[in-house]
């Protein structure tokens, strides 16, 4: 055994049982780990590794860091089932949309969806918004299957690109619902805090209170920072009465831009 190959077992490694892509482009290959230590073989150097029978030669080994082969394993899962895996909840299966019968990937199509996955992966593991980019790649997913207002498939981008630190073109808008000040929720689309005001007000005046929910709109609509308000109106009086309740648009800025700080 050549010393300079002593593997350990589990060494995470891209494995290539016929040839390298750098002799056969498409050749190929295996992330998997190694199985066994490696060993002598008429004169060669070989090892066995998980999900292979046979014993493949160190030359056919590249070995990685884990950061690389969890990537990697990513890309694989996506490629076979046409879409990033996402968690289930409680009791359910994980499902993920099938890639249509005949369509063909790109090999720019699949270097841009290589990179956004190392991307992702690296996000994942460096950041604590793991669970919410996954949300928010299920929520994209389902706004794209469902033909969702591209608008709000242009949200799920930017807020996923943005929580997973993938440079963007501009900015993303974050509206945040509160009270007297205080943040209740965030979220990336204006529905969504709408939604949750609305079934605060719900909880704290009981169902009716729906009928006599009135919003109003921003003054200026190219106000910097547009504010929607929430009143209740008065049964009796037909009055209009605050309720502290608002929804702030926010614009978050991938990176700090001196120049219009100045």
């Amino acid at each position: 055994m050549t010393s300079a190959f002593n593997y350990p077992i589990g060494t995470p490694v891209f494995a290539y049982p016929g040839a390298r892509p750098e002799d056969i482009p498409g050749a190929p290959r295996l992330v998997t780990r190694t199985r066994t230590t490696v060993r002598e073989l008429c004169g060669s150097d070989v090892v066995w590794v998980e999900g292979e029978g046979s014993c493949i030669a160190v030359t056919h080994l590249d070995v990685v860091t884990e950061q690389e082969w969890e990537a990697a394993r990513t890309a694989d899962a996506v490629a076979d089932q046409g879409a990033l895996p996402v968690p289930a909840g409680p009791g359910q299966e994980k499902t993920t949309p099938a890639a249509a019968a005949g369509t063909a990937v790109t090999p720019a199509q699949a270097s841009a969806r290589q990179a956004i996955l190392v991307a992702l992966a690296r996000s994942l593991r460096e950041q604590p918004t793991g669970a919410q980019i996954l949300d928010g790649l299920d929520n994209l997913g389902e706004a794209v299957l469902d033909e969702h207002d591209a608008g709000e498939i242009a949200a799920w981008v930017d807020g996923i690109c943005y929580l997973a630190r993938i440079p963007l073109a501009g900015s993303v808008t974050e509206y945040l619902a509160s009270h007297e000040s205080f943040p209740v929720g965030r979220y990336l689309r204006k529905e969504a805090a709408v939604e949750h005001i609305e079934d605060l007000l719900v909880q704290e005046e009981g169902p009716e209170v729906r009928s006599r929910i009135v919003w109003s709109d921003p003054e200026d609509e190219d106000e910097e920072v547009p504010v929607w308000d929430v009143a209740l109106r008065d049964p009796a009086t037909g009055a209009l009465i605050p309720t502290q309740y608002m929804v702030t648009a926010l614009s978050l800025a991938h990176d700090y831009d001196r120049e219009a700080d100045a």
